[in-house]
């Protein structure tokens, strides 16, 4: 940054302009671009110059009282406050930035707060101090009362709640105005029958990985029928429950069901019979090849696709180094997403059938090993899926992927995150 700003000085010189660094200080430039606040030497230039931020990351790194300090002298311009999630192996206090984002609190502006491992008595707080707060990701501490006691949450409109369900029907009490609400966690019939009594306005509704009965979400879905996009991923929900779900929710545009092990091909009957005007996008996972305990046949989506010529669907195949794959032409216009273990080279079999890949995940033990032979696969790989644009490797095989990458035309990302595996609804718009 230093150096740039000498080159920029330098420049200025010349051609009689303000520099770089003289625009960011001036009084109309506020950054809306992502900030991290961490090292103690980067805290300090931003309060020399006087840098005005909207959006804070803070991370474990942070020196605190540095931190409070640049809340006290810019903090009335800071609407977004993240805070890195803790490792669990983390060394710092747990509390670590709680007292830069207490001063941030003070001048009321938040509309954004992700802070996961809060505690109970600073949520209230934040909530009382900040009543503008628009959108709010948290992971609370366990709380030890069963109910309470929390101002209205009127401008609320955006709720990601992980862990606490007494924490989660506290907040839900306040807020008659959730547009986005998505839980992930231990979800009994009770909480959710109050969620469909109290979110009439509810567009996102997210459900990780809970377990409810079908009586609770039919009735669910009868009664927060302006949903938009619903996220059952890694859910045990029903045929019926789909069904449901197709004849209510008549705004429905993305549906994600991935890992849902019990539905059955009368589910993509049931949206291709009452969504086939509204649904634009779904996610599965057809793992037909590896076991038979999937239900959902590649030609049940296709009959789908054909009742809805514009929806896009996302299926993953996963194999193992020892299968052997017969393709059919079904299966080649489902499959956006291959997760293949062993050599790199058993990929091509797979990826010259399937043209409307987007995502391959290799699993190779010997990947670094072969680079050369890998390189010439690759190359053949890209030229057969012409939407391939992410290819998920290990983390030690990141350098040779992306010298084996770098030989192709066009651009693909080589990450080591499996976070594009996983649809996050919640980012959508409603």
């Amino acid at each position: 940054m230093k150096d740039v700003a000498r080159l920029d000085s330098a420049l200025c010189v010349k051609t009689m302009r303000p520099t770089f660094l003289n625009l960011l200080s001036s009084a109309e430039c506020v950054i809306e671009t992502k900030t991290e606040l961490t090292h103690r030497n980067f805290l300090s230039w931003l309060l020399m110059r006087e840098i005005k931020v909207k959006c804070v990351f803070i991370s474990e790194d942070v020196d605190e009282e540095l931190g409070v300090q640049y809340m006290k002298t810019q903090g009335s311009v800071v609407n977004t406050i993240i805070r890195e999630a803790c490792r669990p192996t983390t060394t710092p206090p747990i509390h670590f930035g709680l007292e830069t984002i207490k001063e941030a609190c003070h001048y009321g502006n938040l509309t954004c707060l992700q802070y996961f491992g809060i505690s109970v008595p600073f949520l209230i707080e934040i909530l009382s101090r900040c009543p503008v707060l628009q959108e709010l990701h948290v992971q609370t501490l366990k709380s030890t009362t069963d109910k309470l006691t929390l101002p209205n949450c009127i401008s609320l409109t955006d709720l990601r709640v992980y862990g606490d369900v007494r924490i989660l029907q506290s907040i839900i009490s306040v807020s008659p105005n959730l547009q986005k609400f998505s839980f992930q966690g231990n979800l009994n019939d009770v909480t959710l029958t109050e969620i469909a009594e109290k979110c009439r306005k509810l567009r996102f509704l997210g459900l990780l990985n809970t377990s409810r009965s079908k009586p609770a979400i039919v009735s669910l879905t009868s009664l927060c029928t302006e949903i938009v996009n619903l996220d059952l991923s890694y859910t045990t929900v029903s045929d019926e429950v789909i069904e449901s779900v197709a004849v209510n929710l008549k705004h429905l545009r993305r549906l994600n069901l991935q890992n849902c092990c019990r539905l059955t091909n009368a589910a993509l009957h049931s949206l291709a019979t009452h969504r086939a005007s509204t649904l634009q996008m779904l996610w599965l996972c057809n793992y037909s090849h590896v076991t038979s305990a999937n239900n959902i046949t590649s030609d049940a989506i296709i009959a789908l696709k054909s009742a809805v010529p514009t929806l896009h669907v996302y299926g993953q195949l996963a194999l193992s180094s020892h299968k052997s794959v017969t393709m059919t032409l079904s299966d080649c216009e489902v499959y956006t997403v291959l997760i293949i273990g062993g050599s790199v080279r058993n990929v091509l079999p797979v990826a010259s059938q399937c043209p409307n890949l987007a995502i391959v995940y290799i699993l190779d033990d010997n990947f670094t090993n072969a680079i050369e032979t890998n390189v010439a696969a690759m190359a053949e790989i890209a030229r057969c899926c012409p939407r391939l644009h992410t290819i998920i490797v290990r983390k030690e095989d990141l350098h040779a992927m992306k010298k084996a990458v770098a030989t192709i035309a066009r651009c693909i990302t080589v990450t080591s995150c499996c976070a594009c595996l996983n649809a996050n609804l919640q980012d959508f718009s409603v």
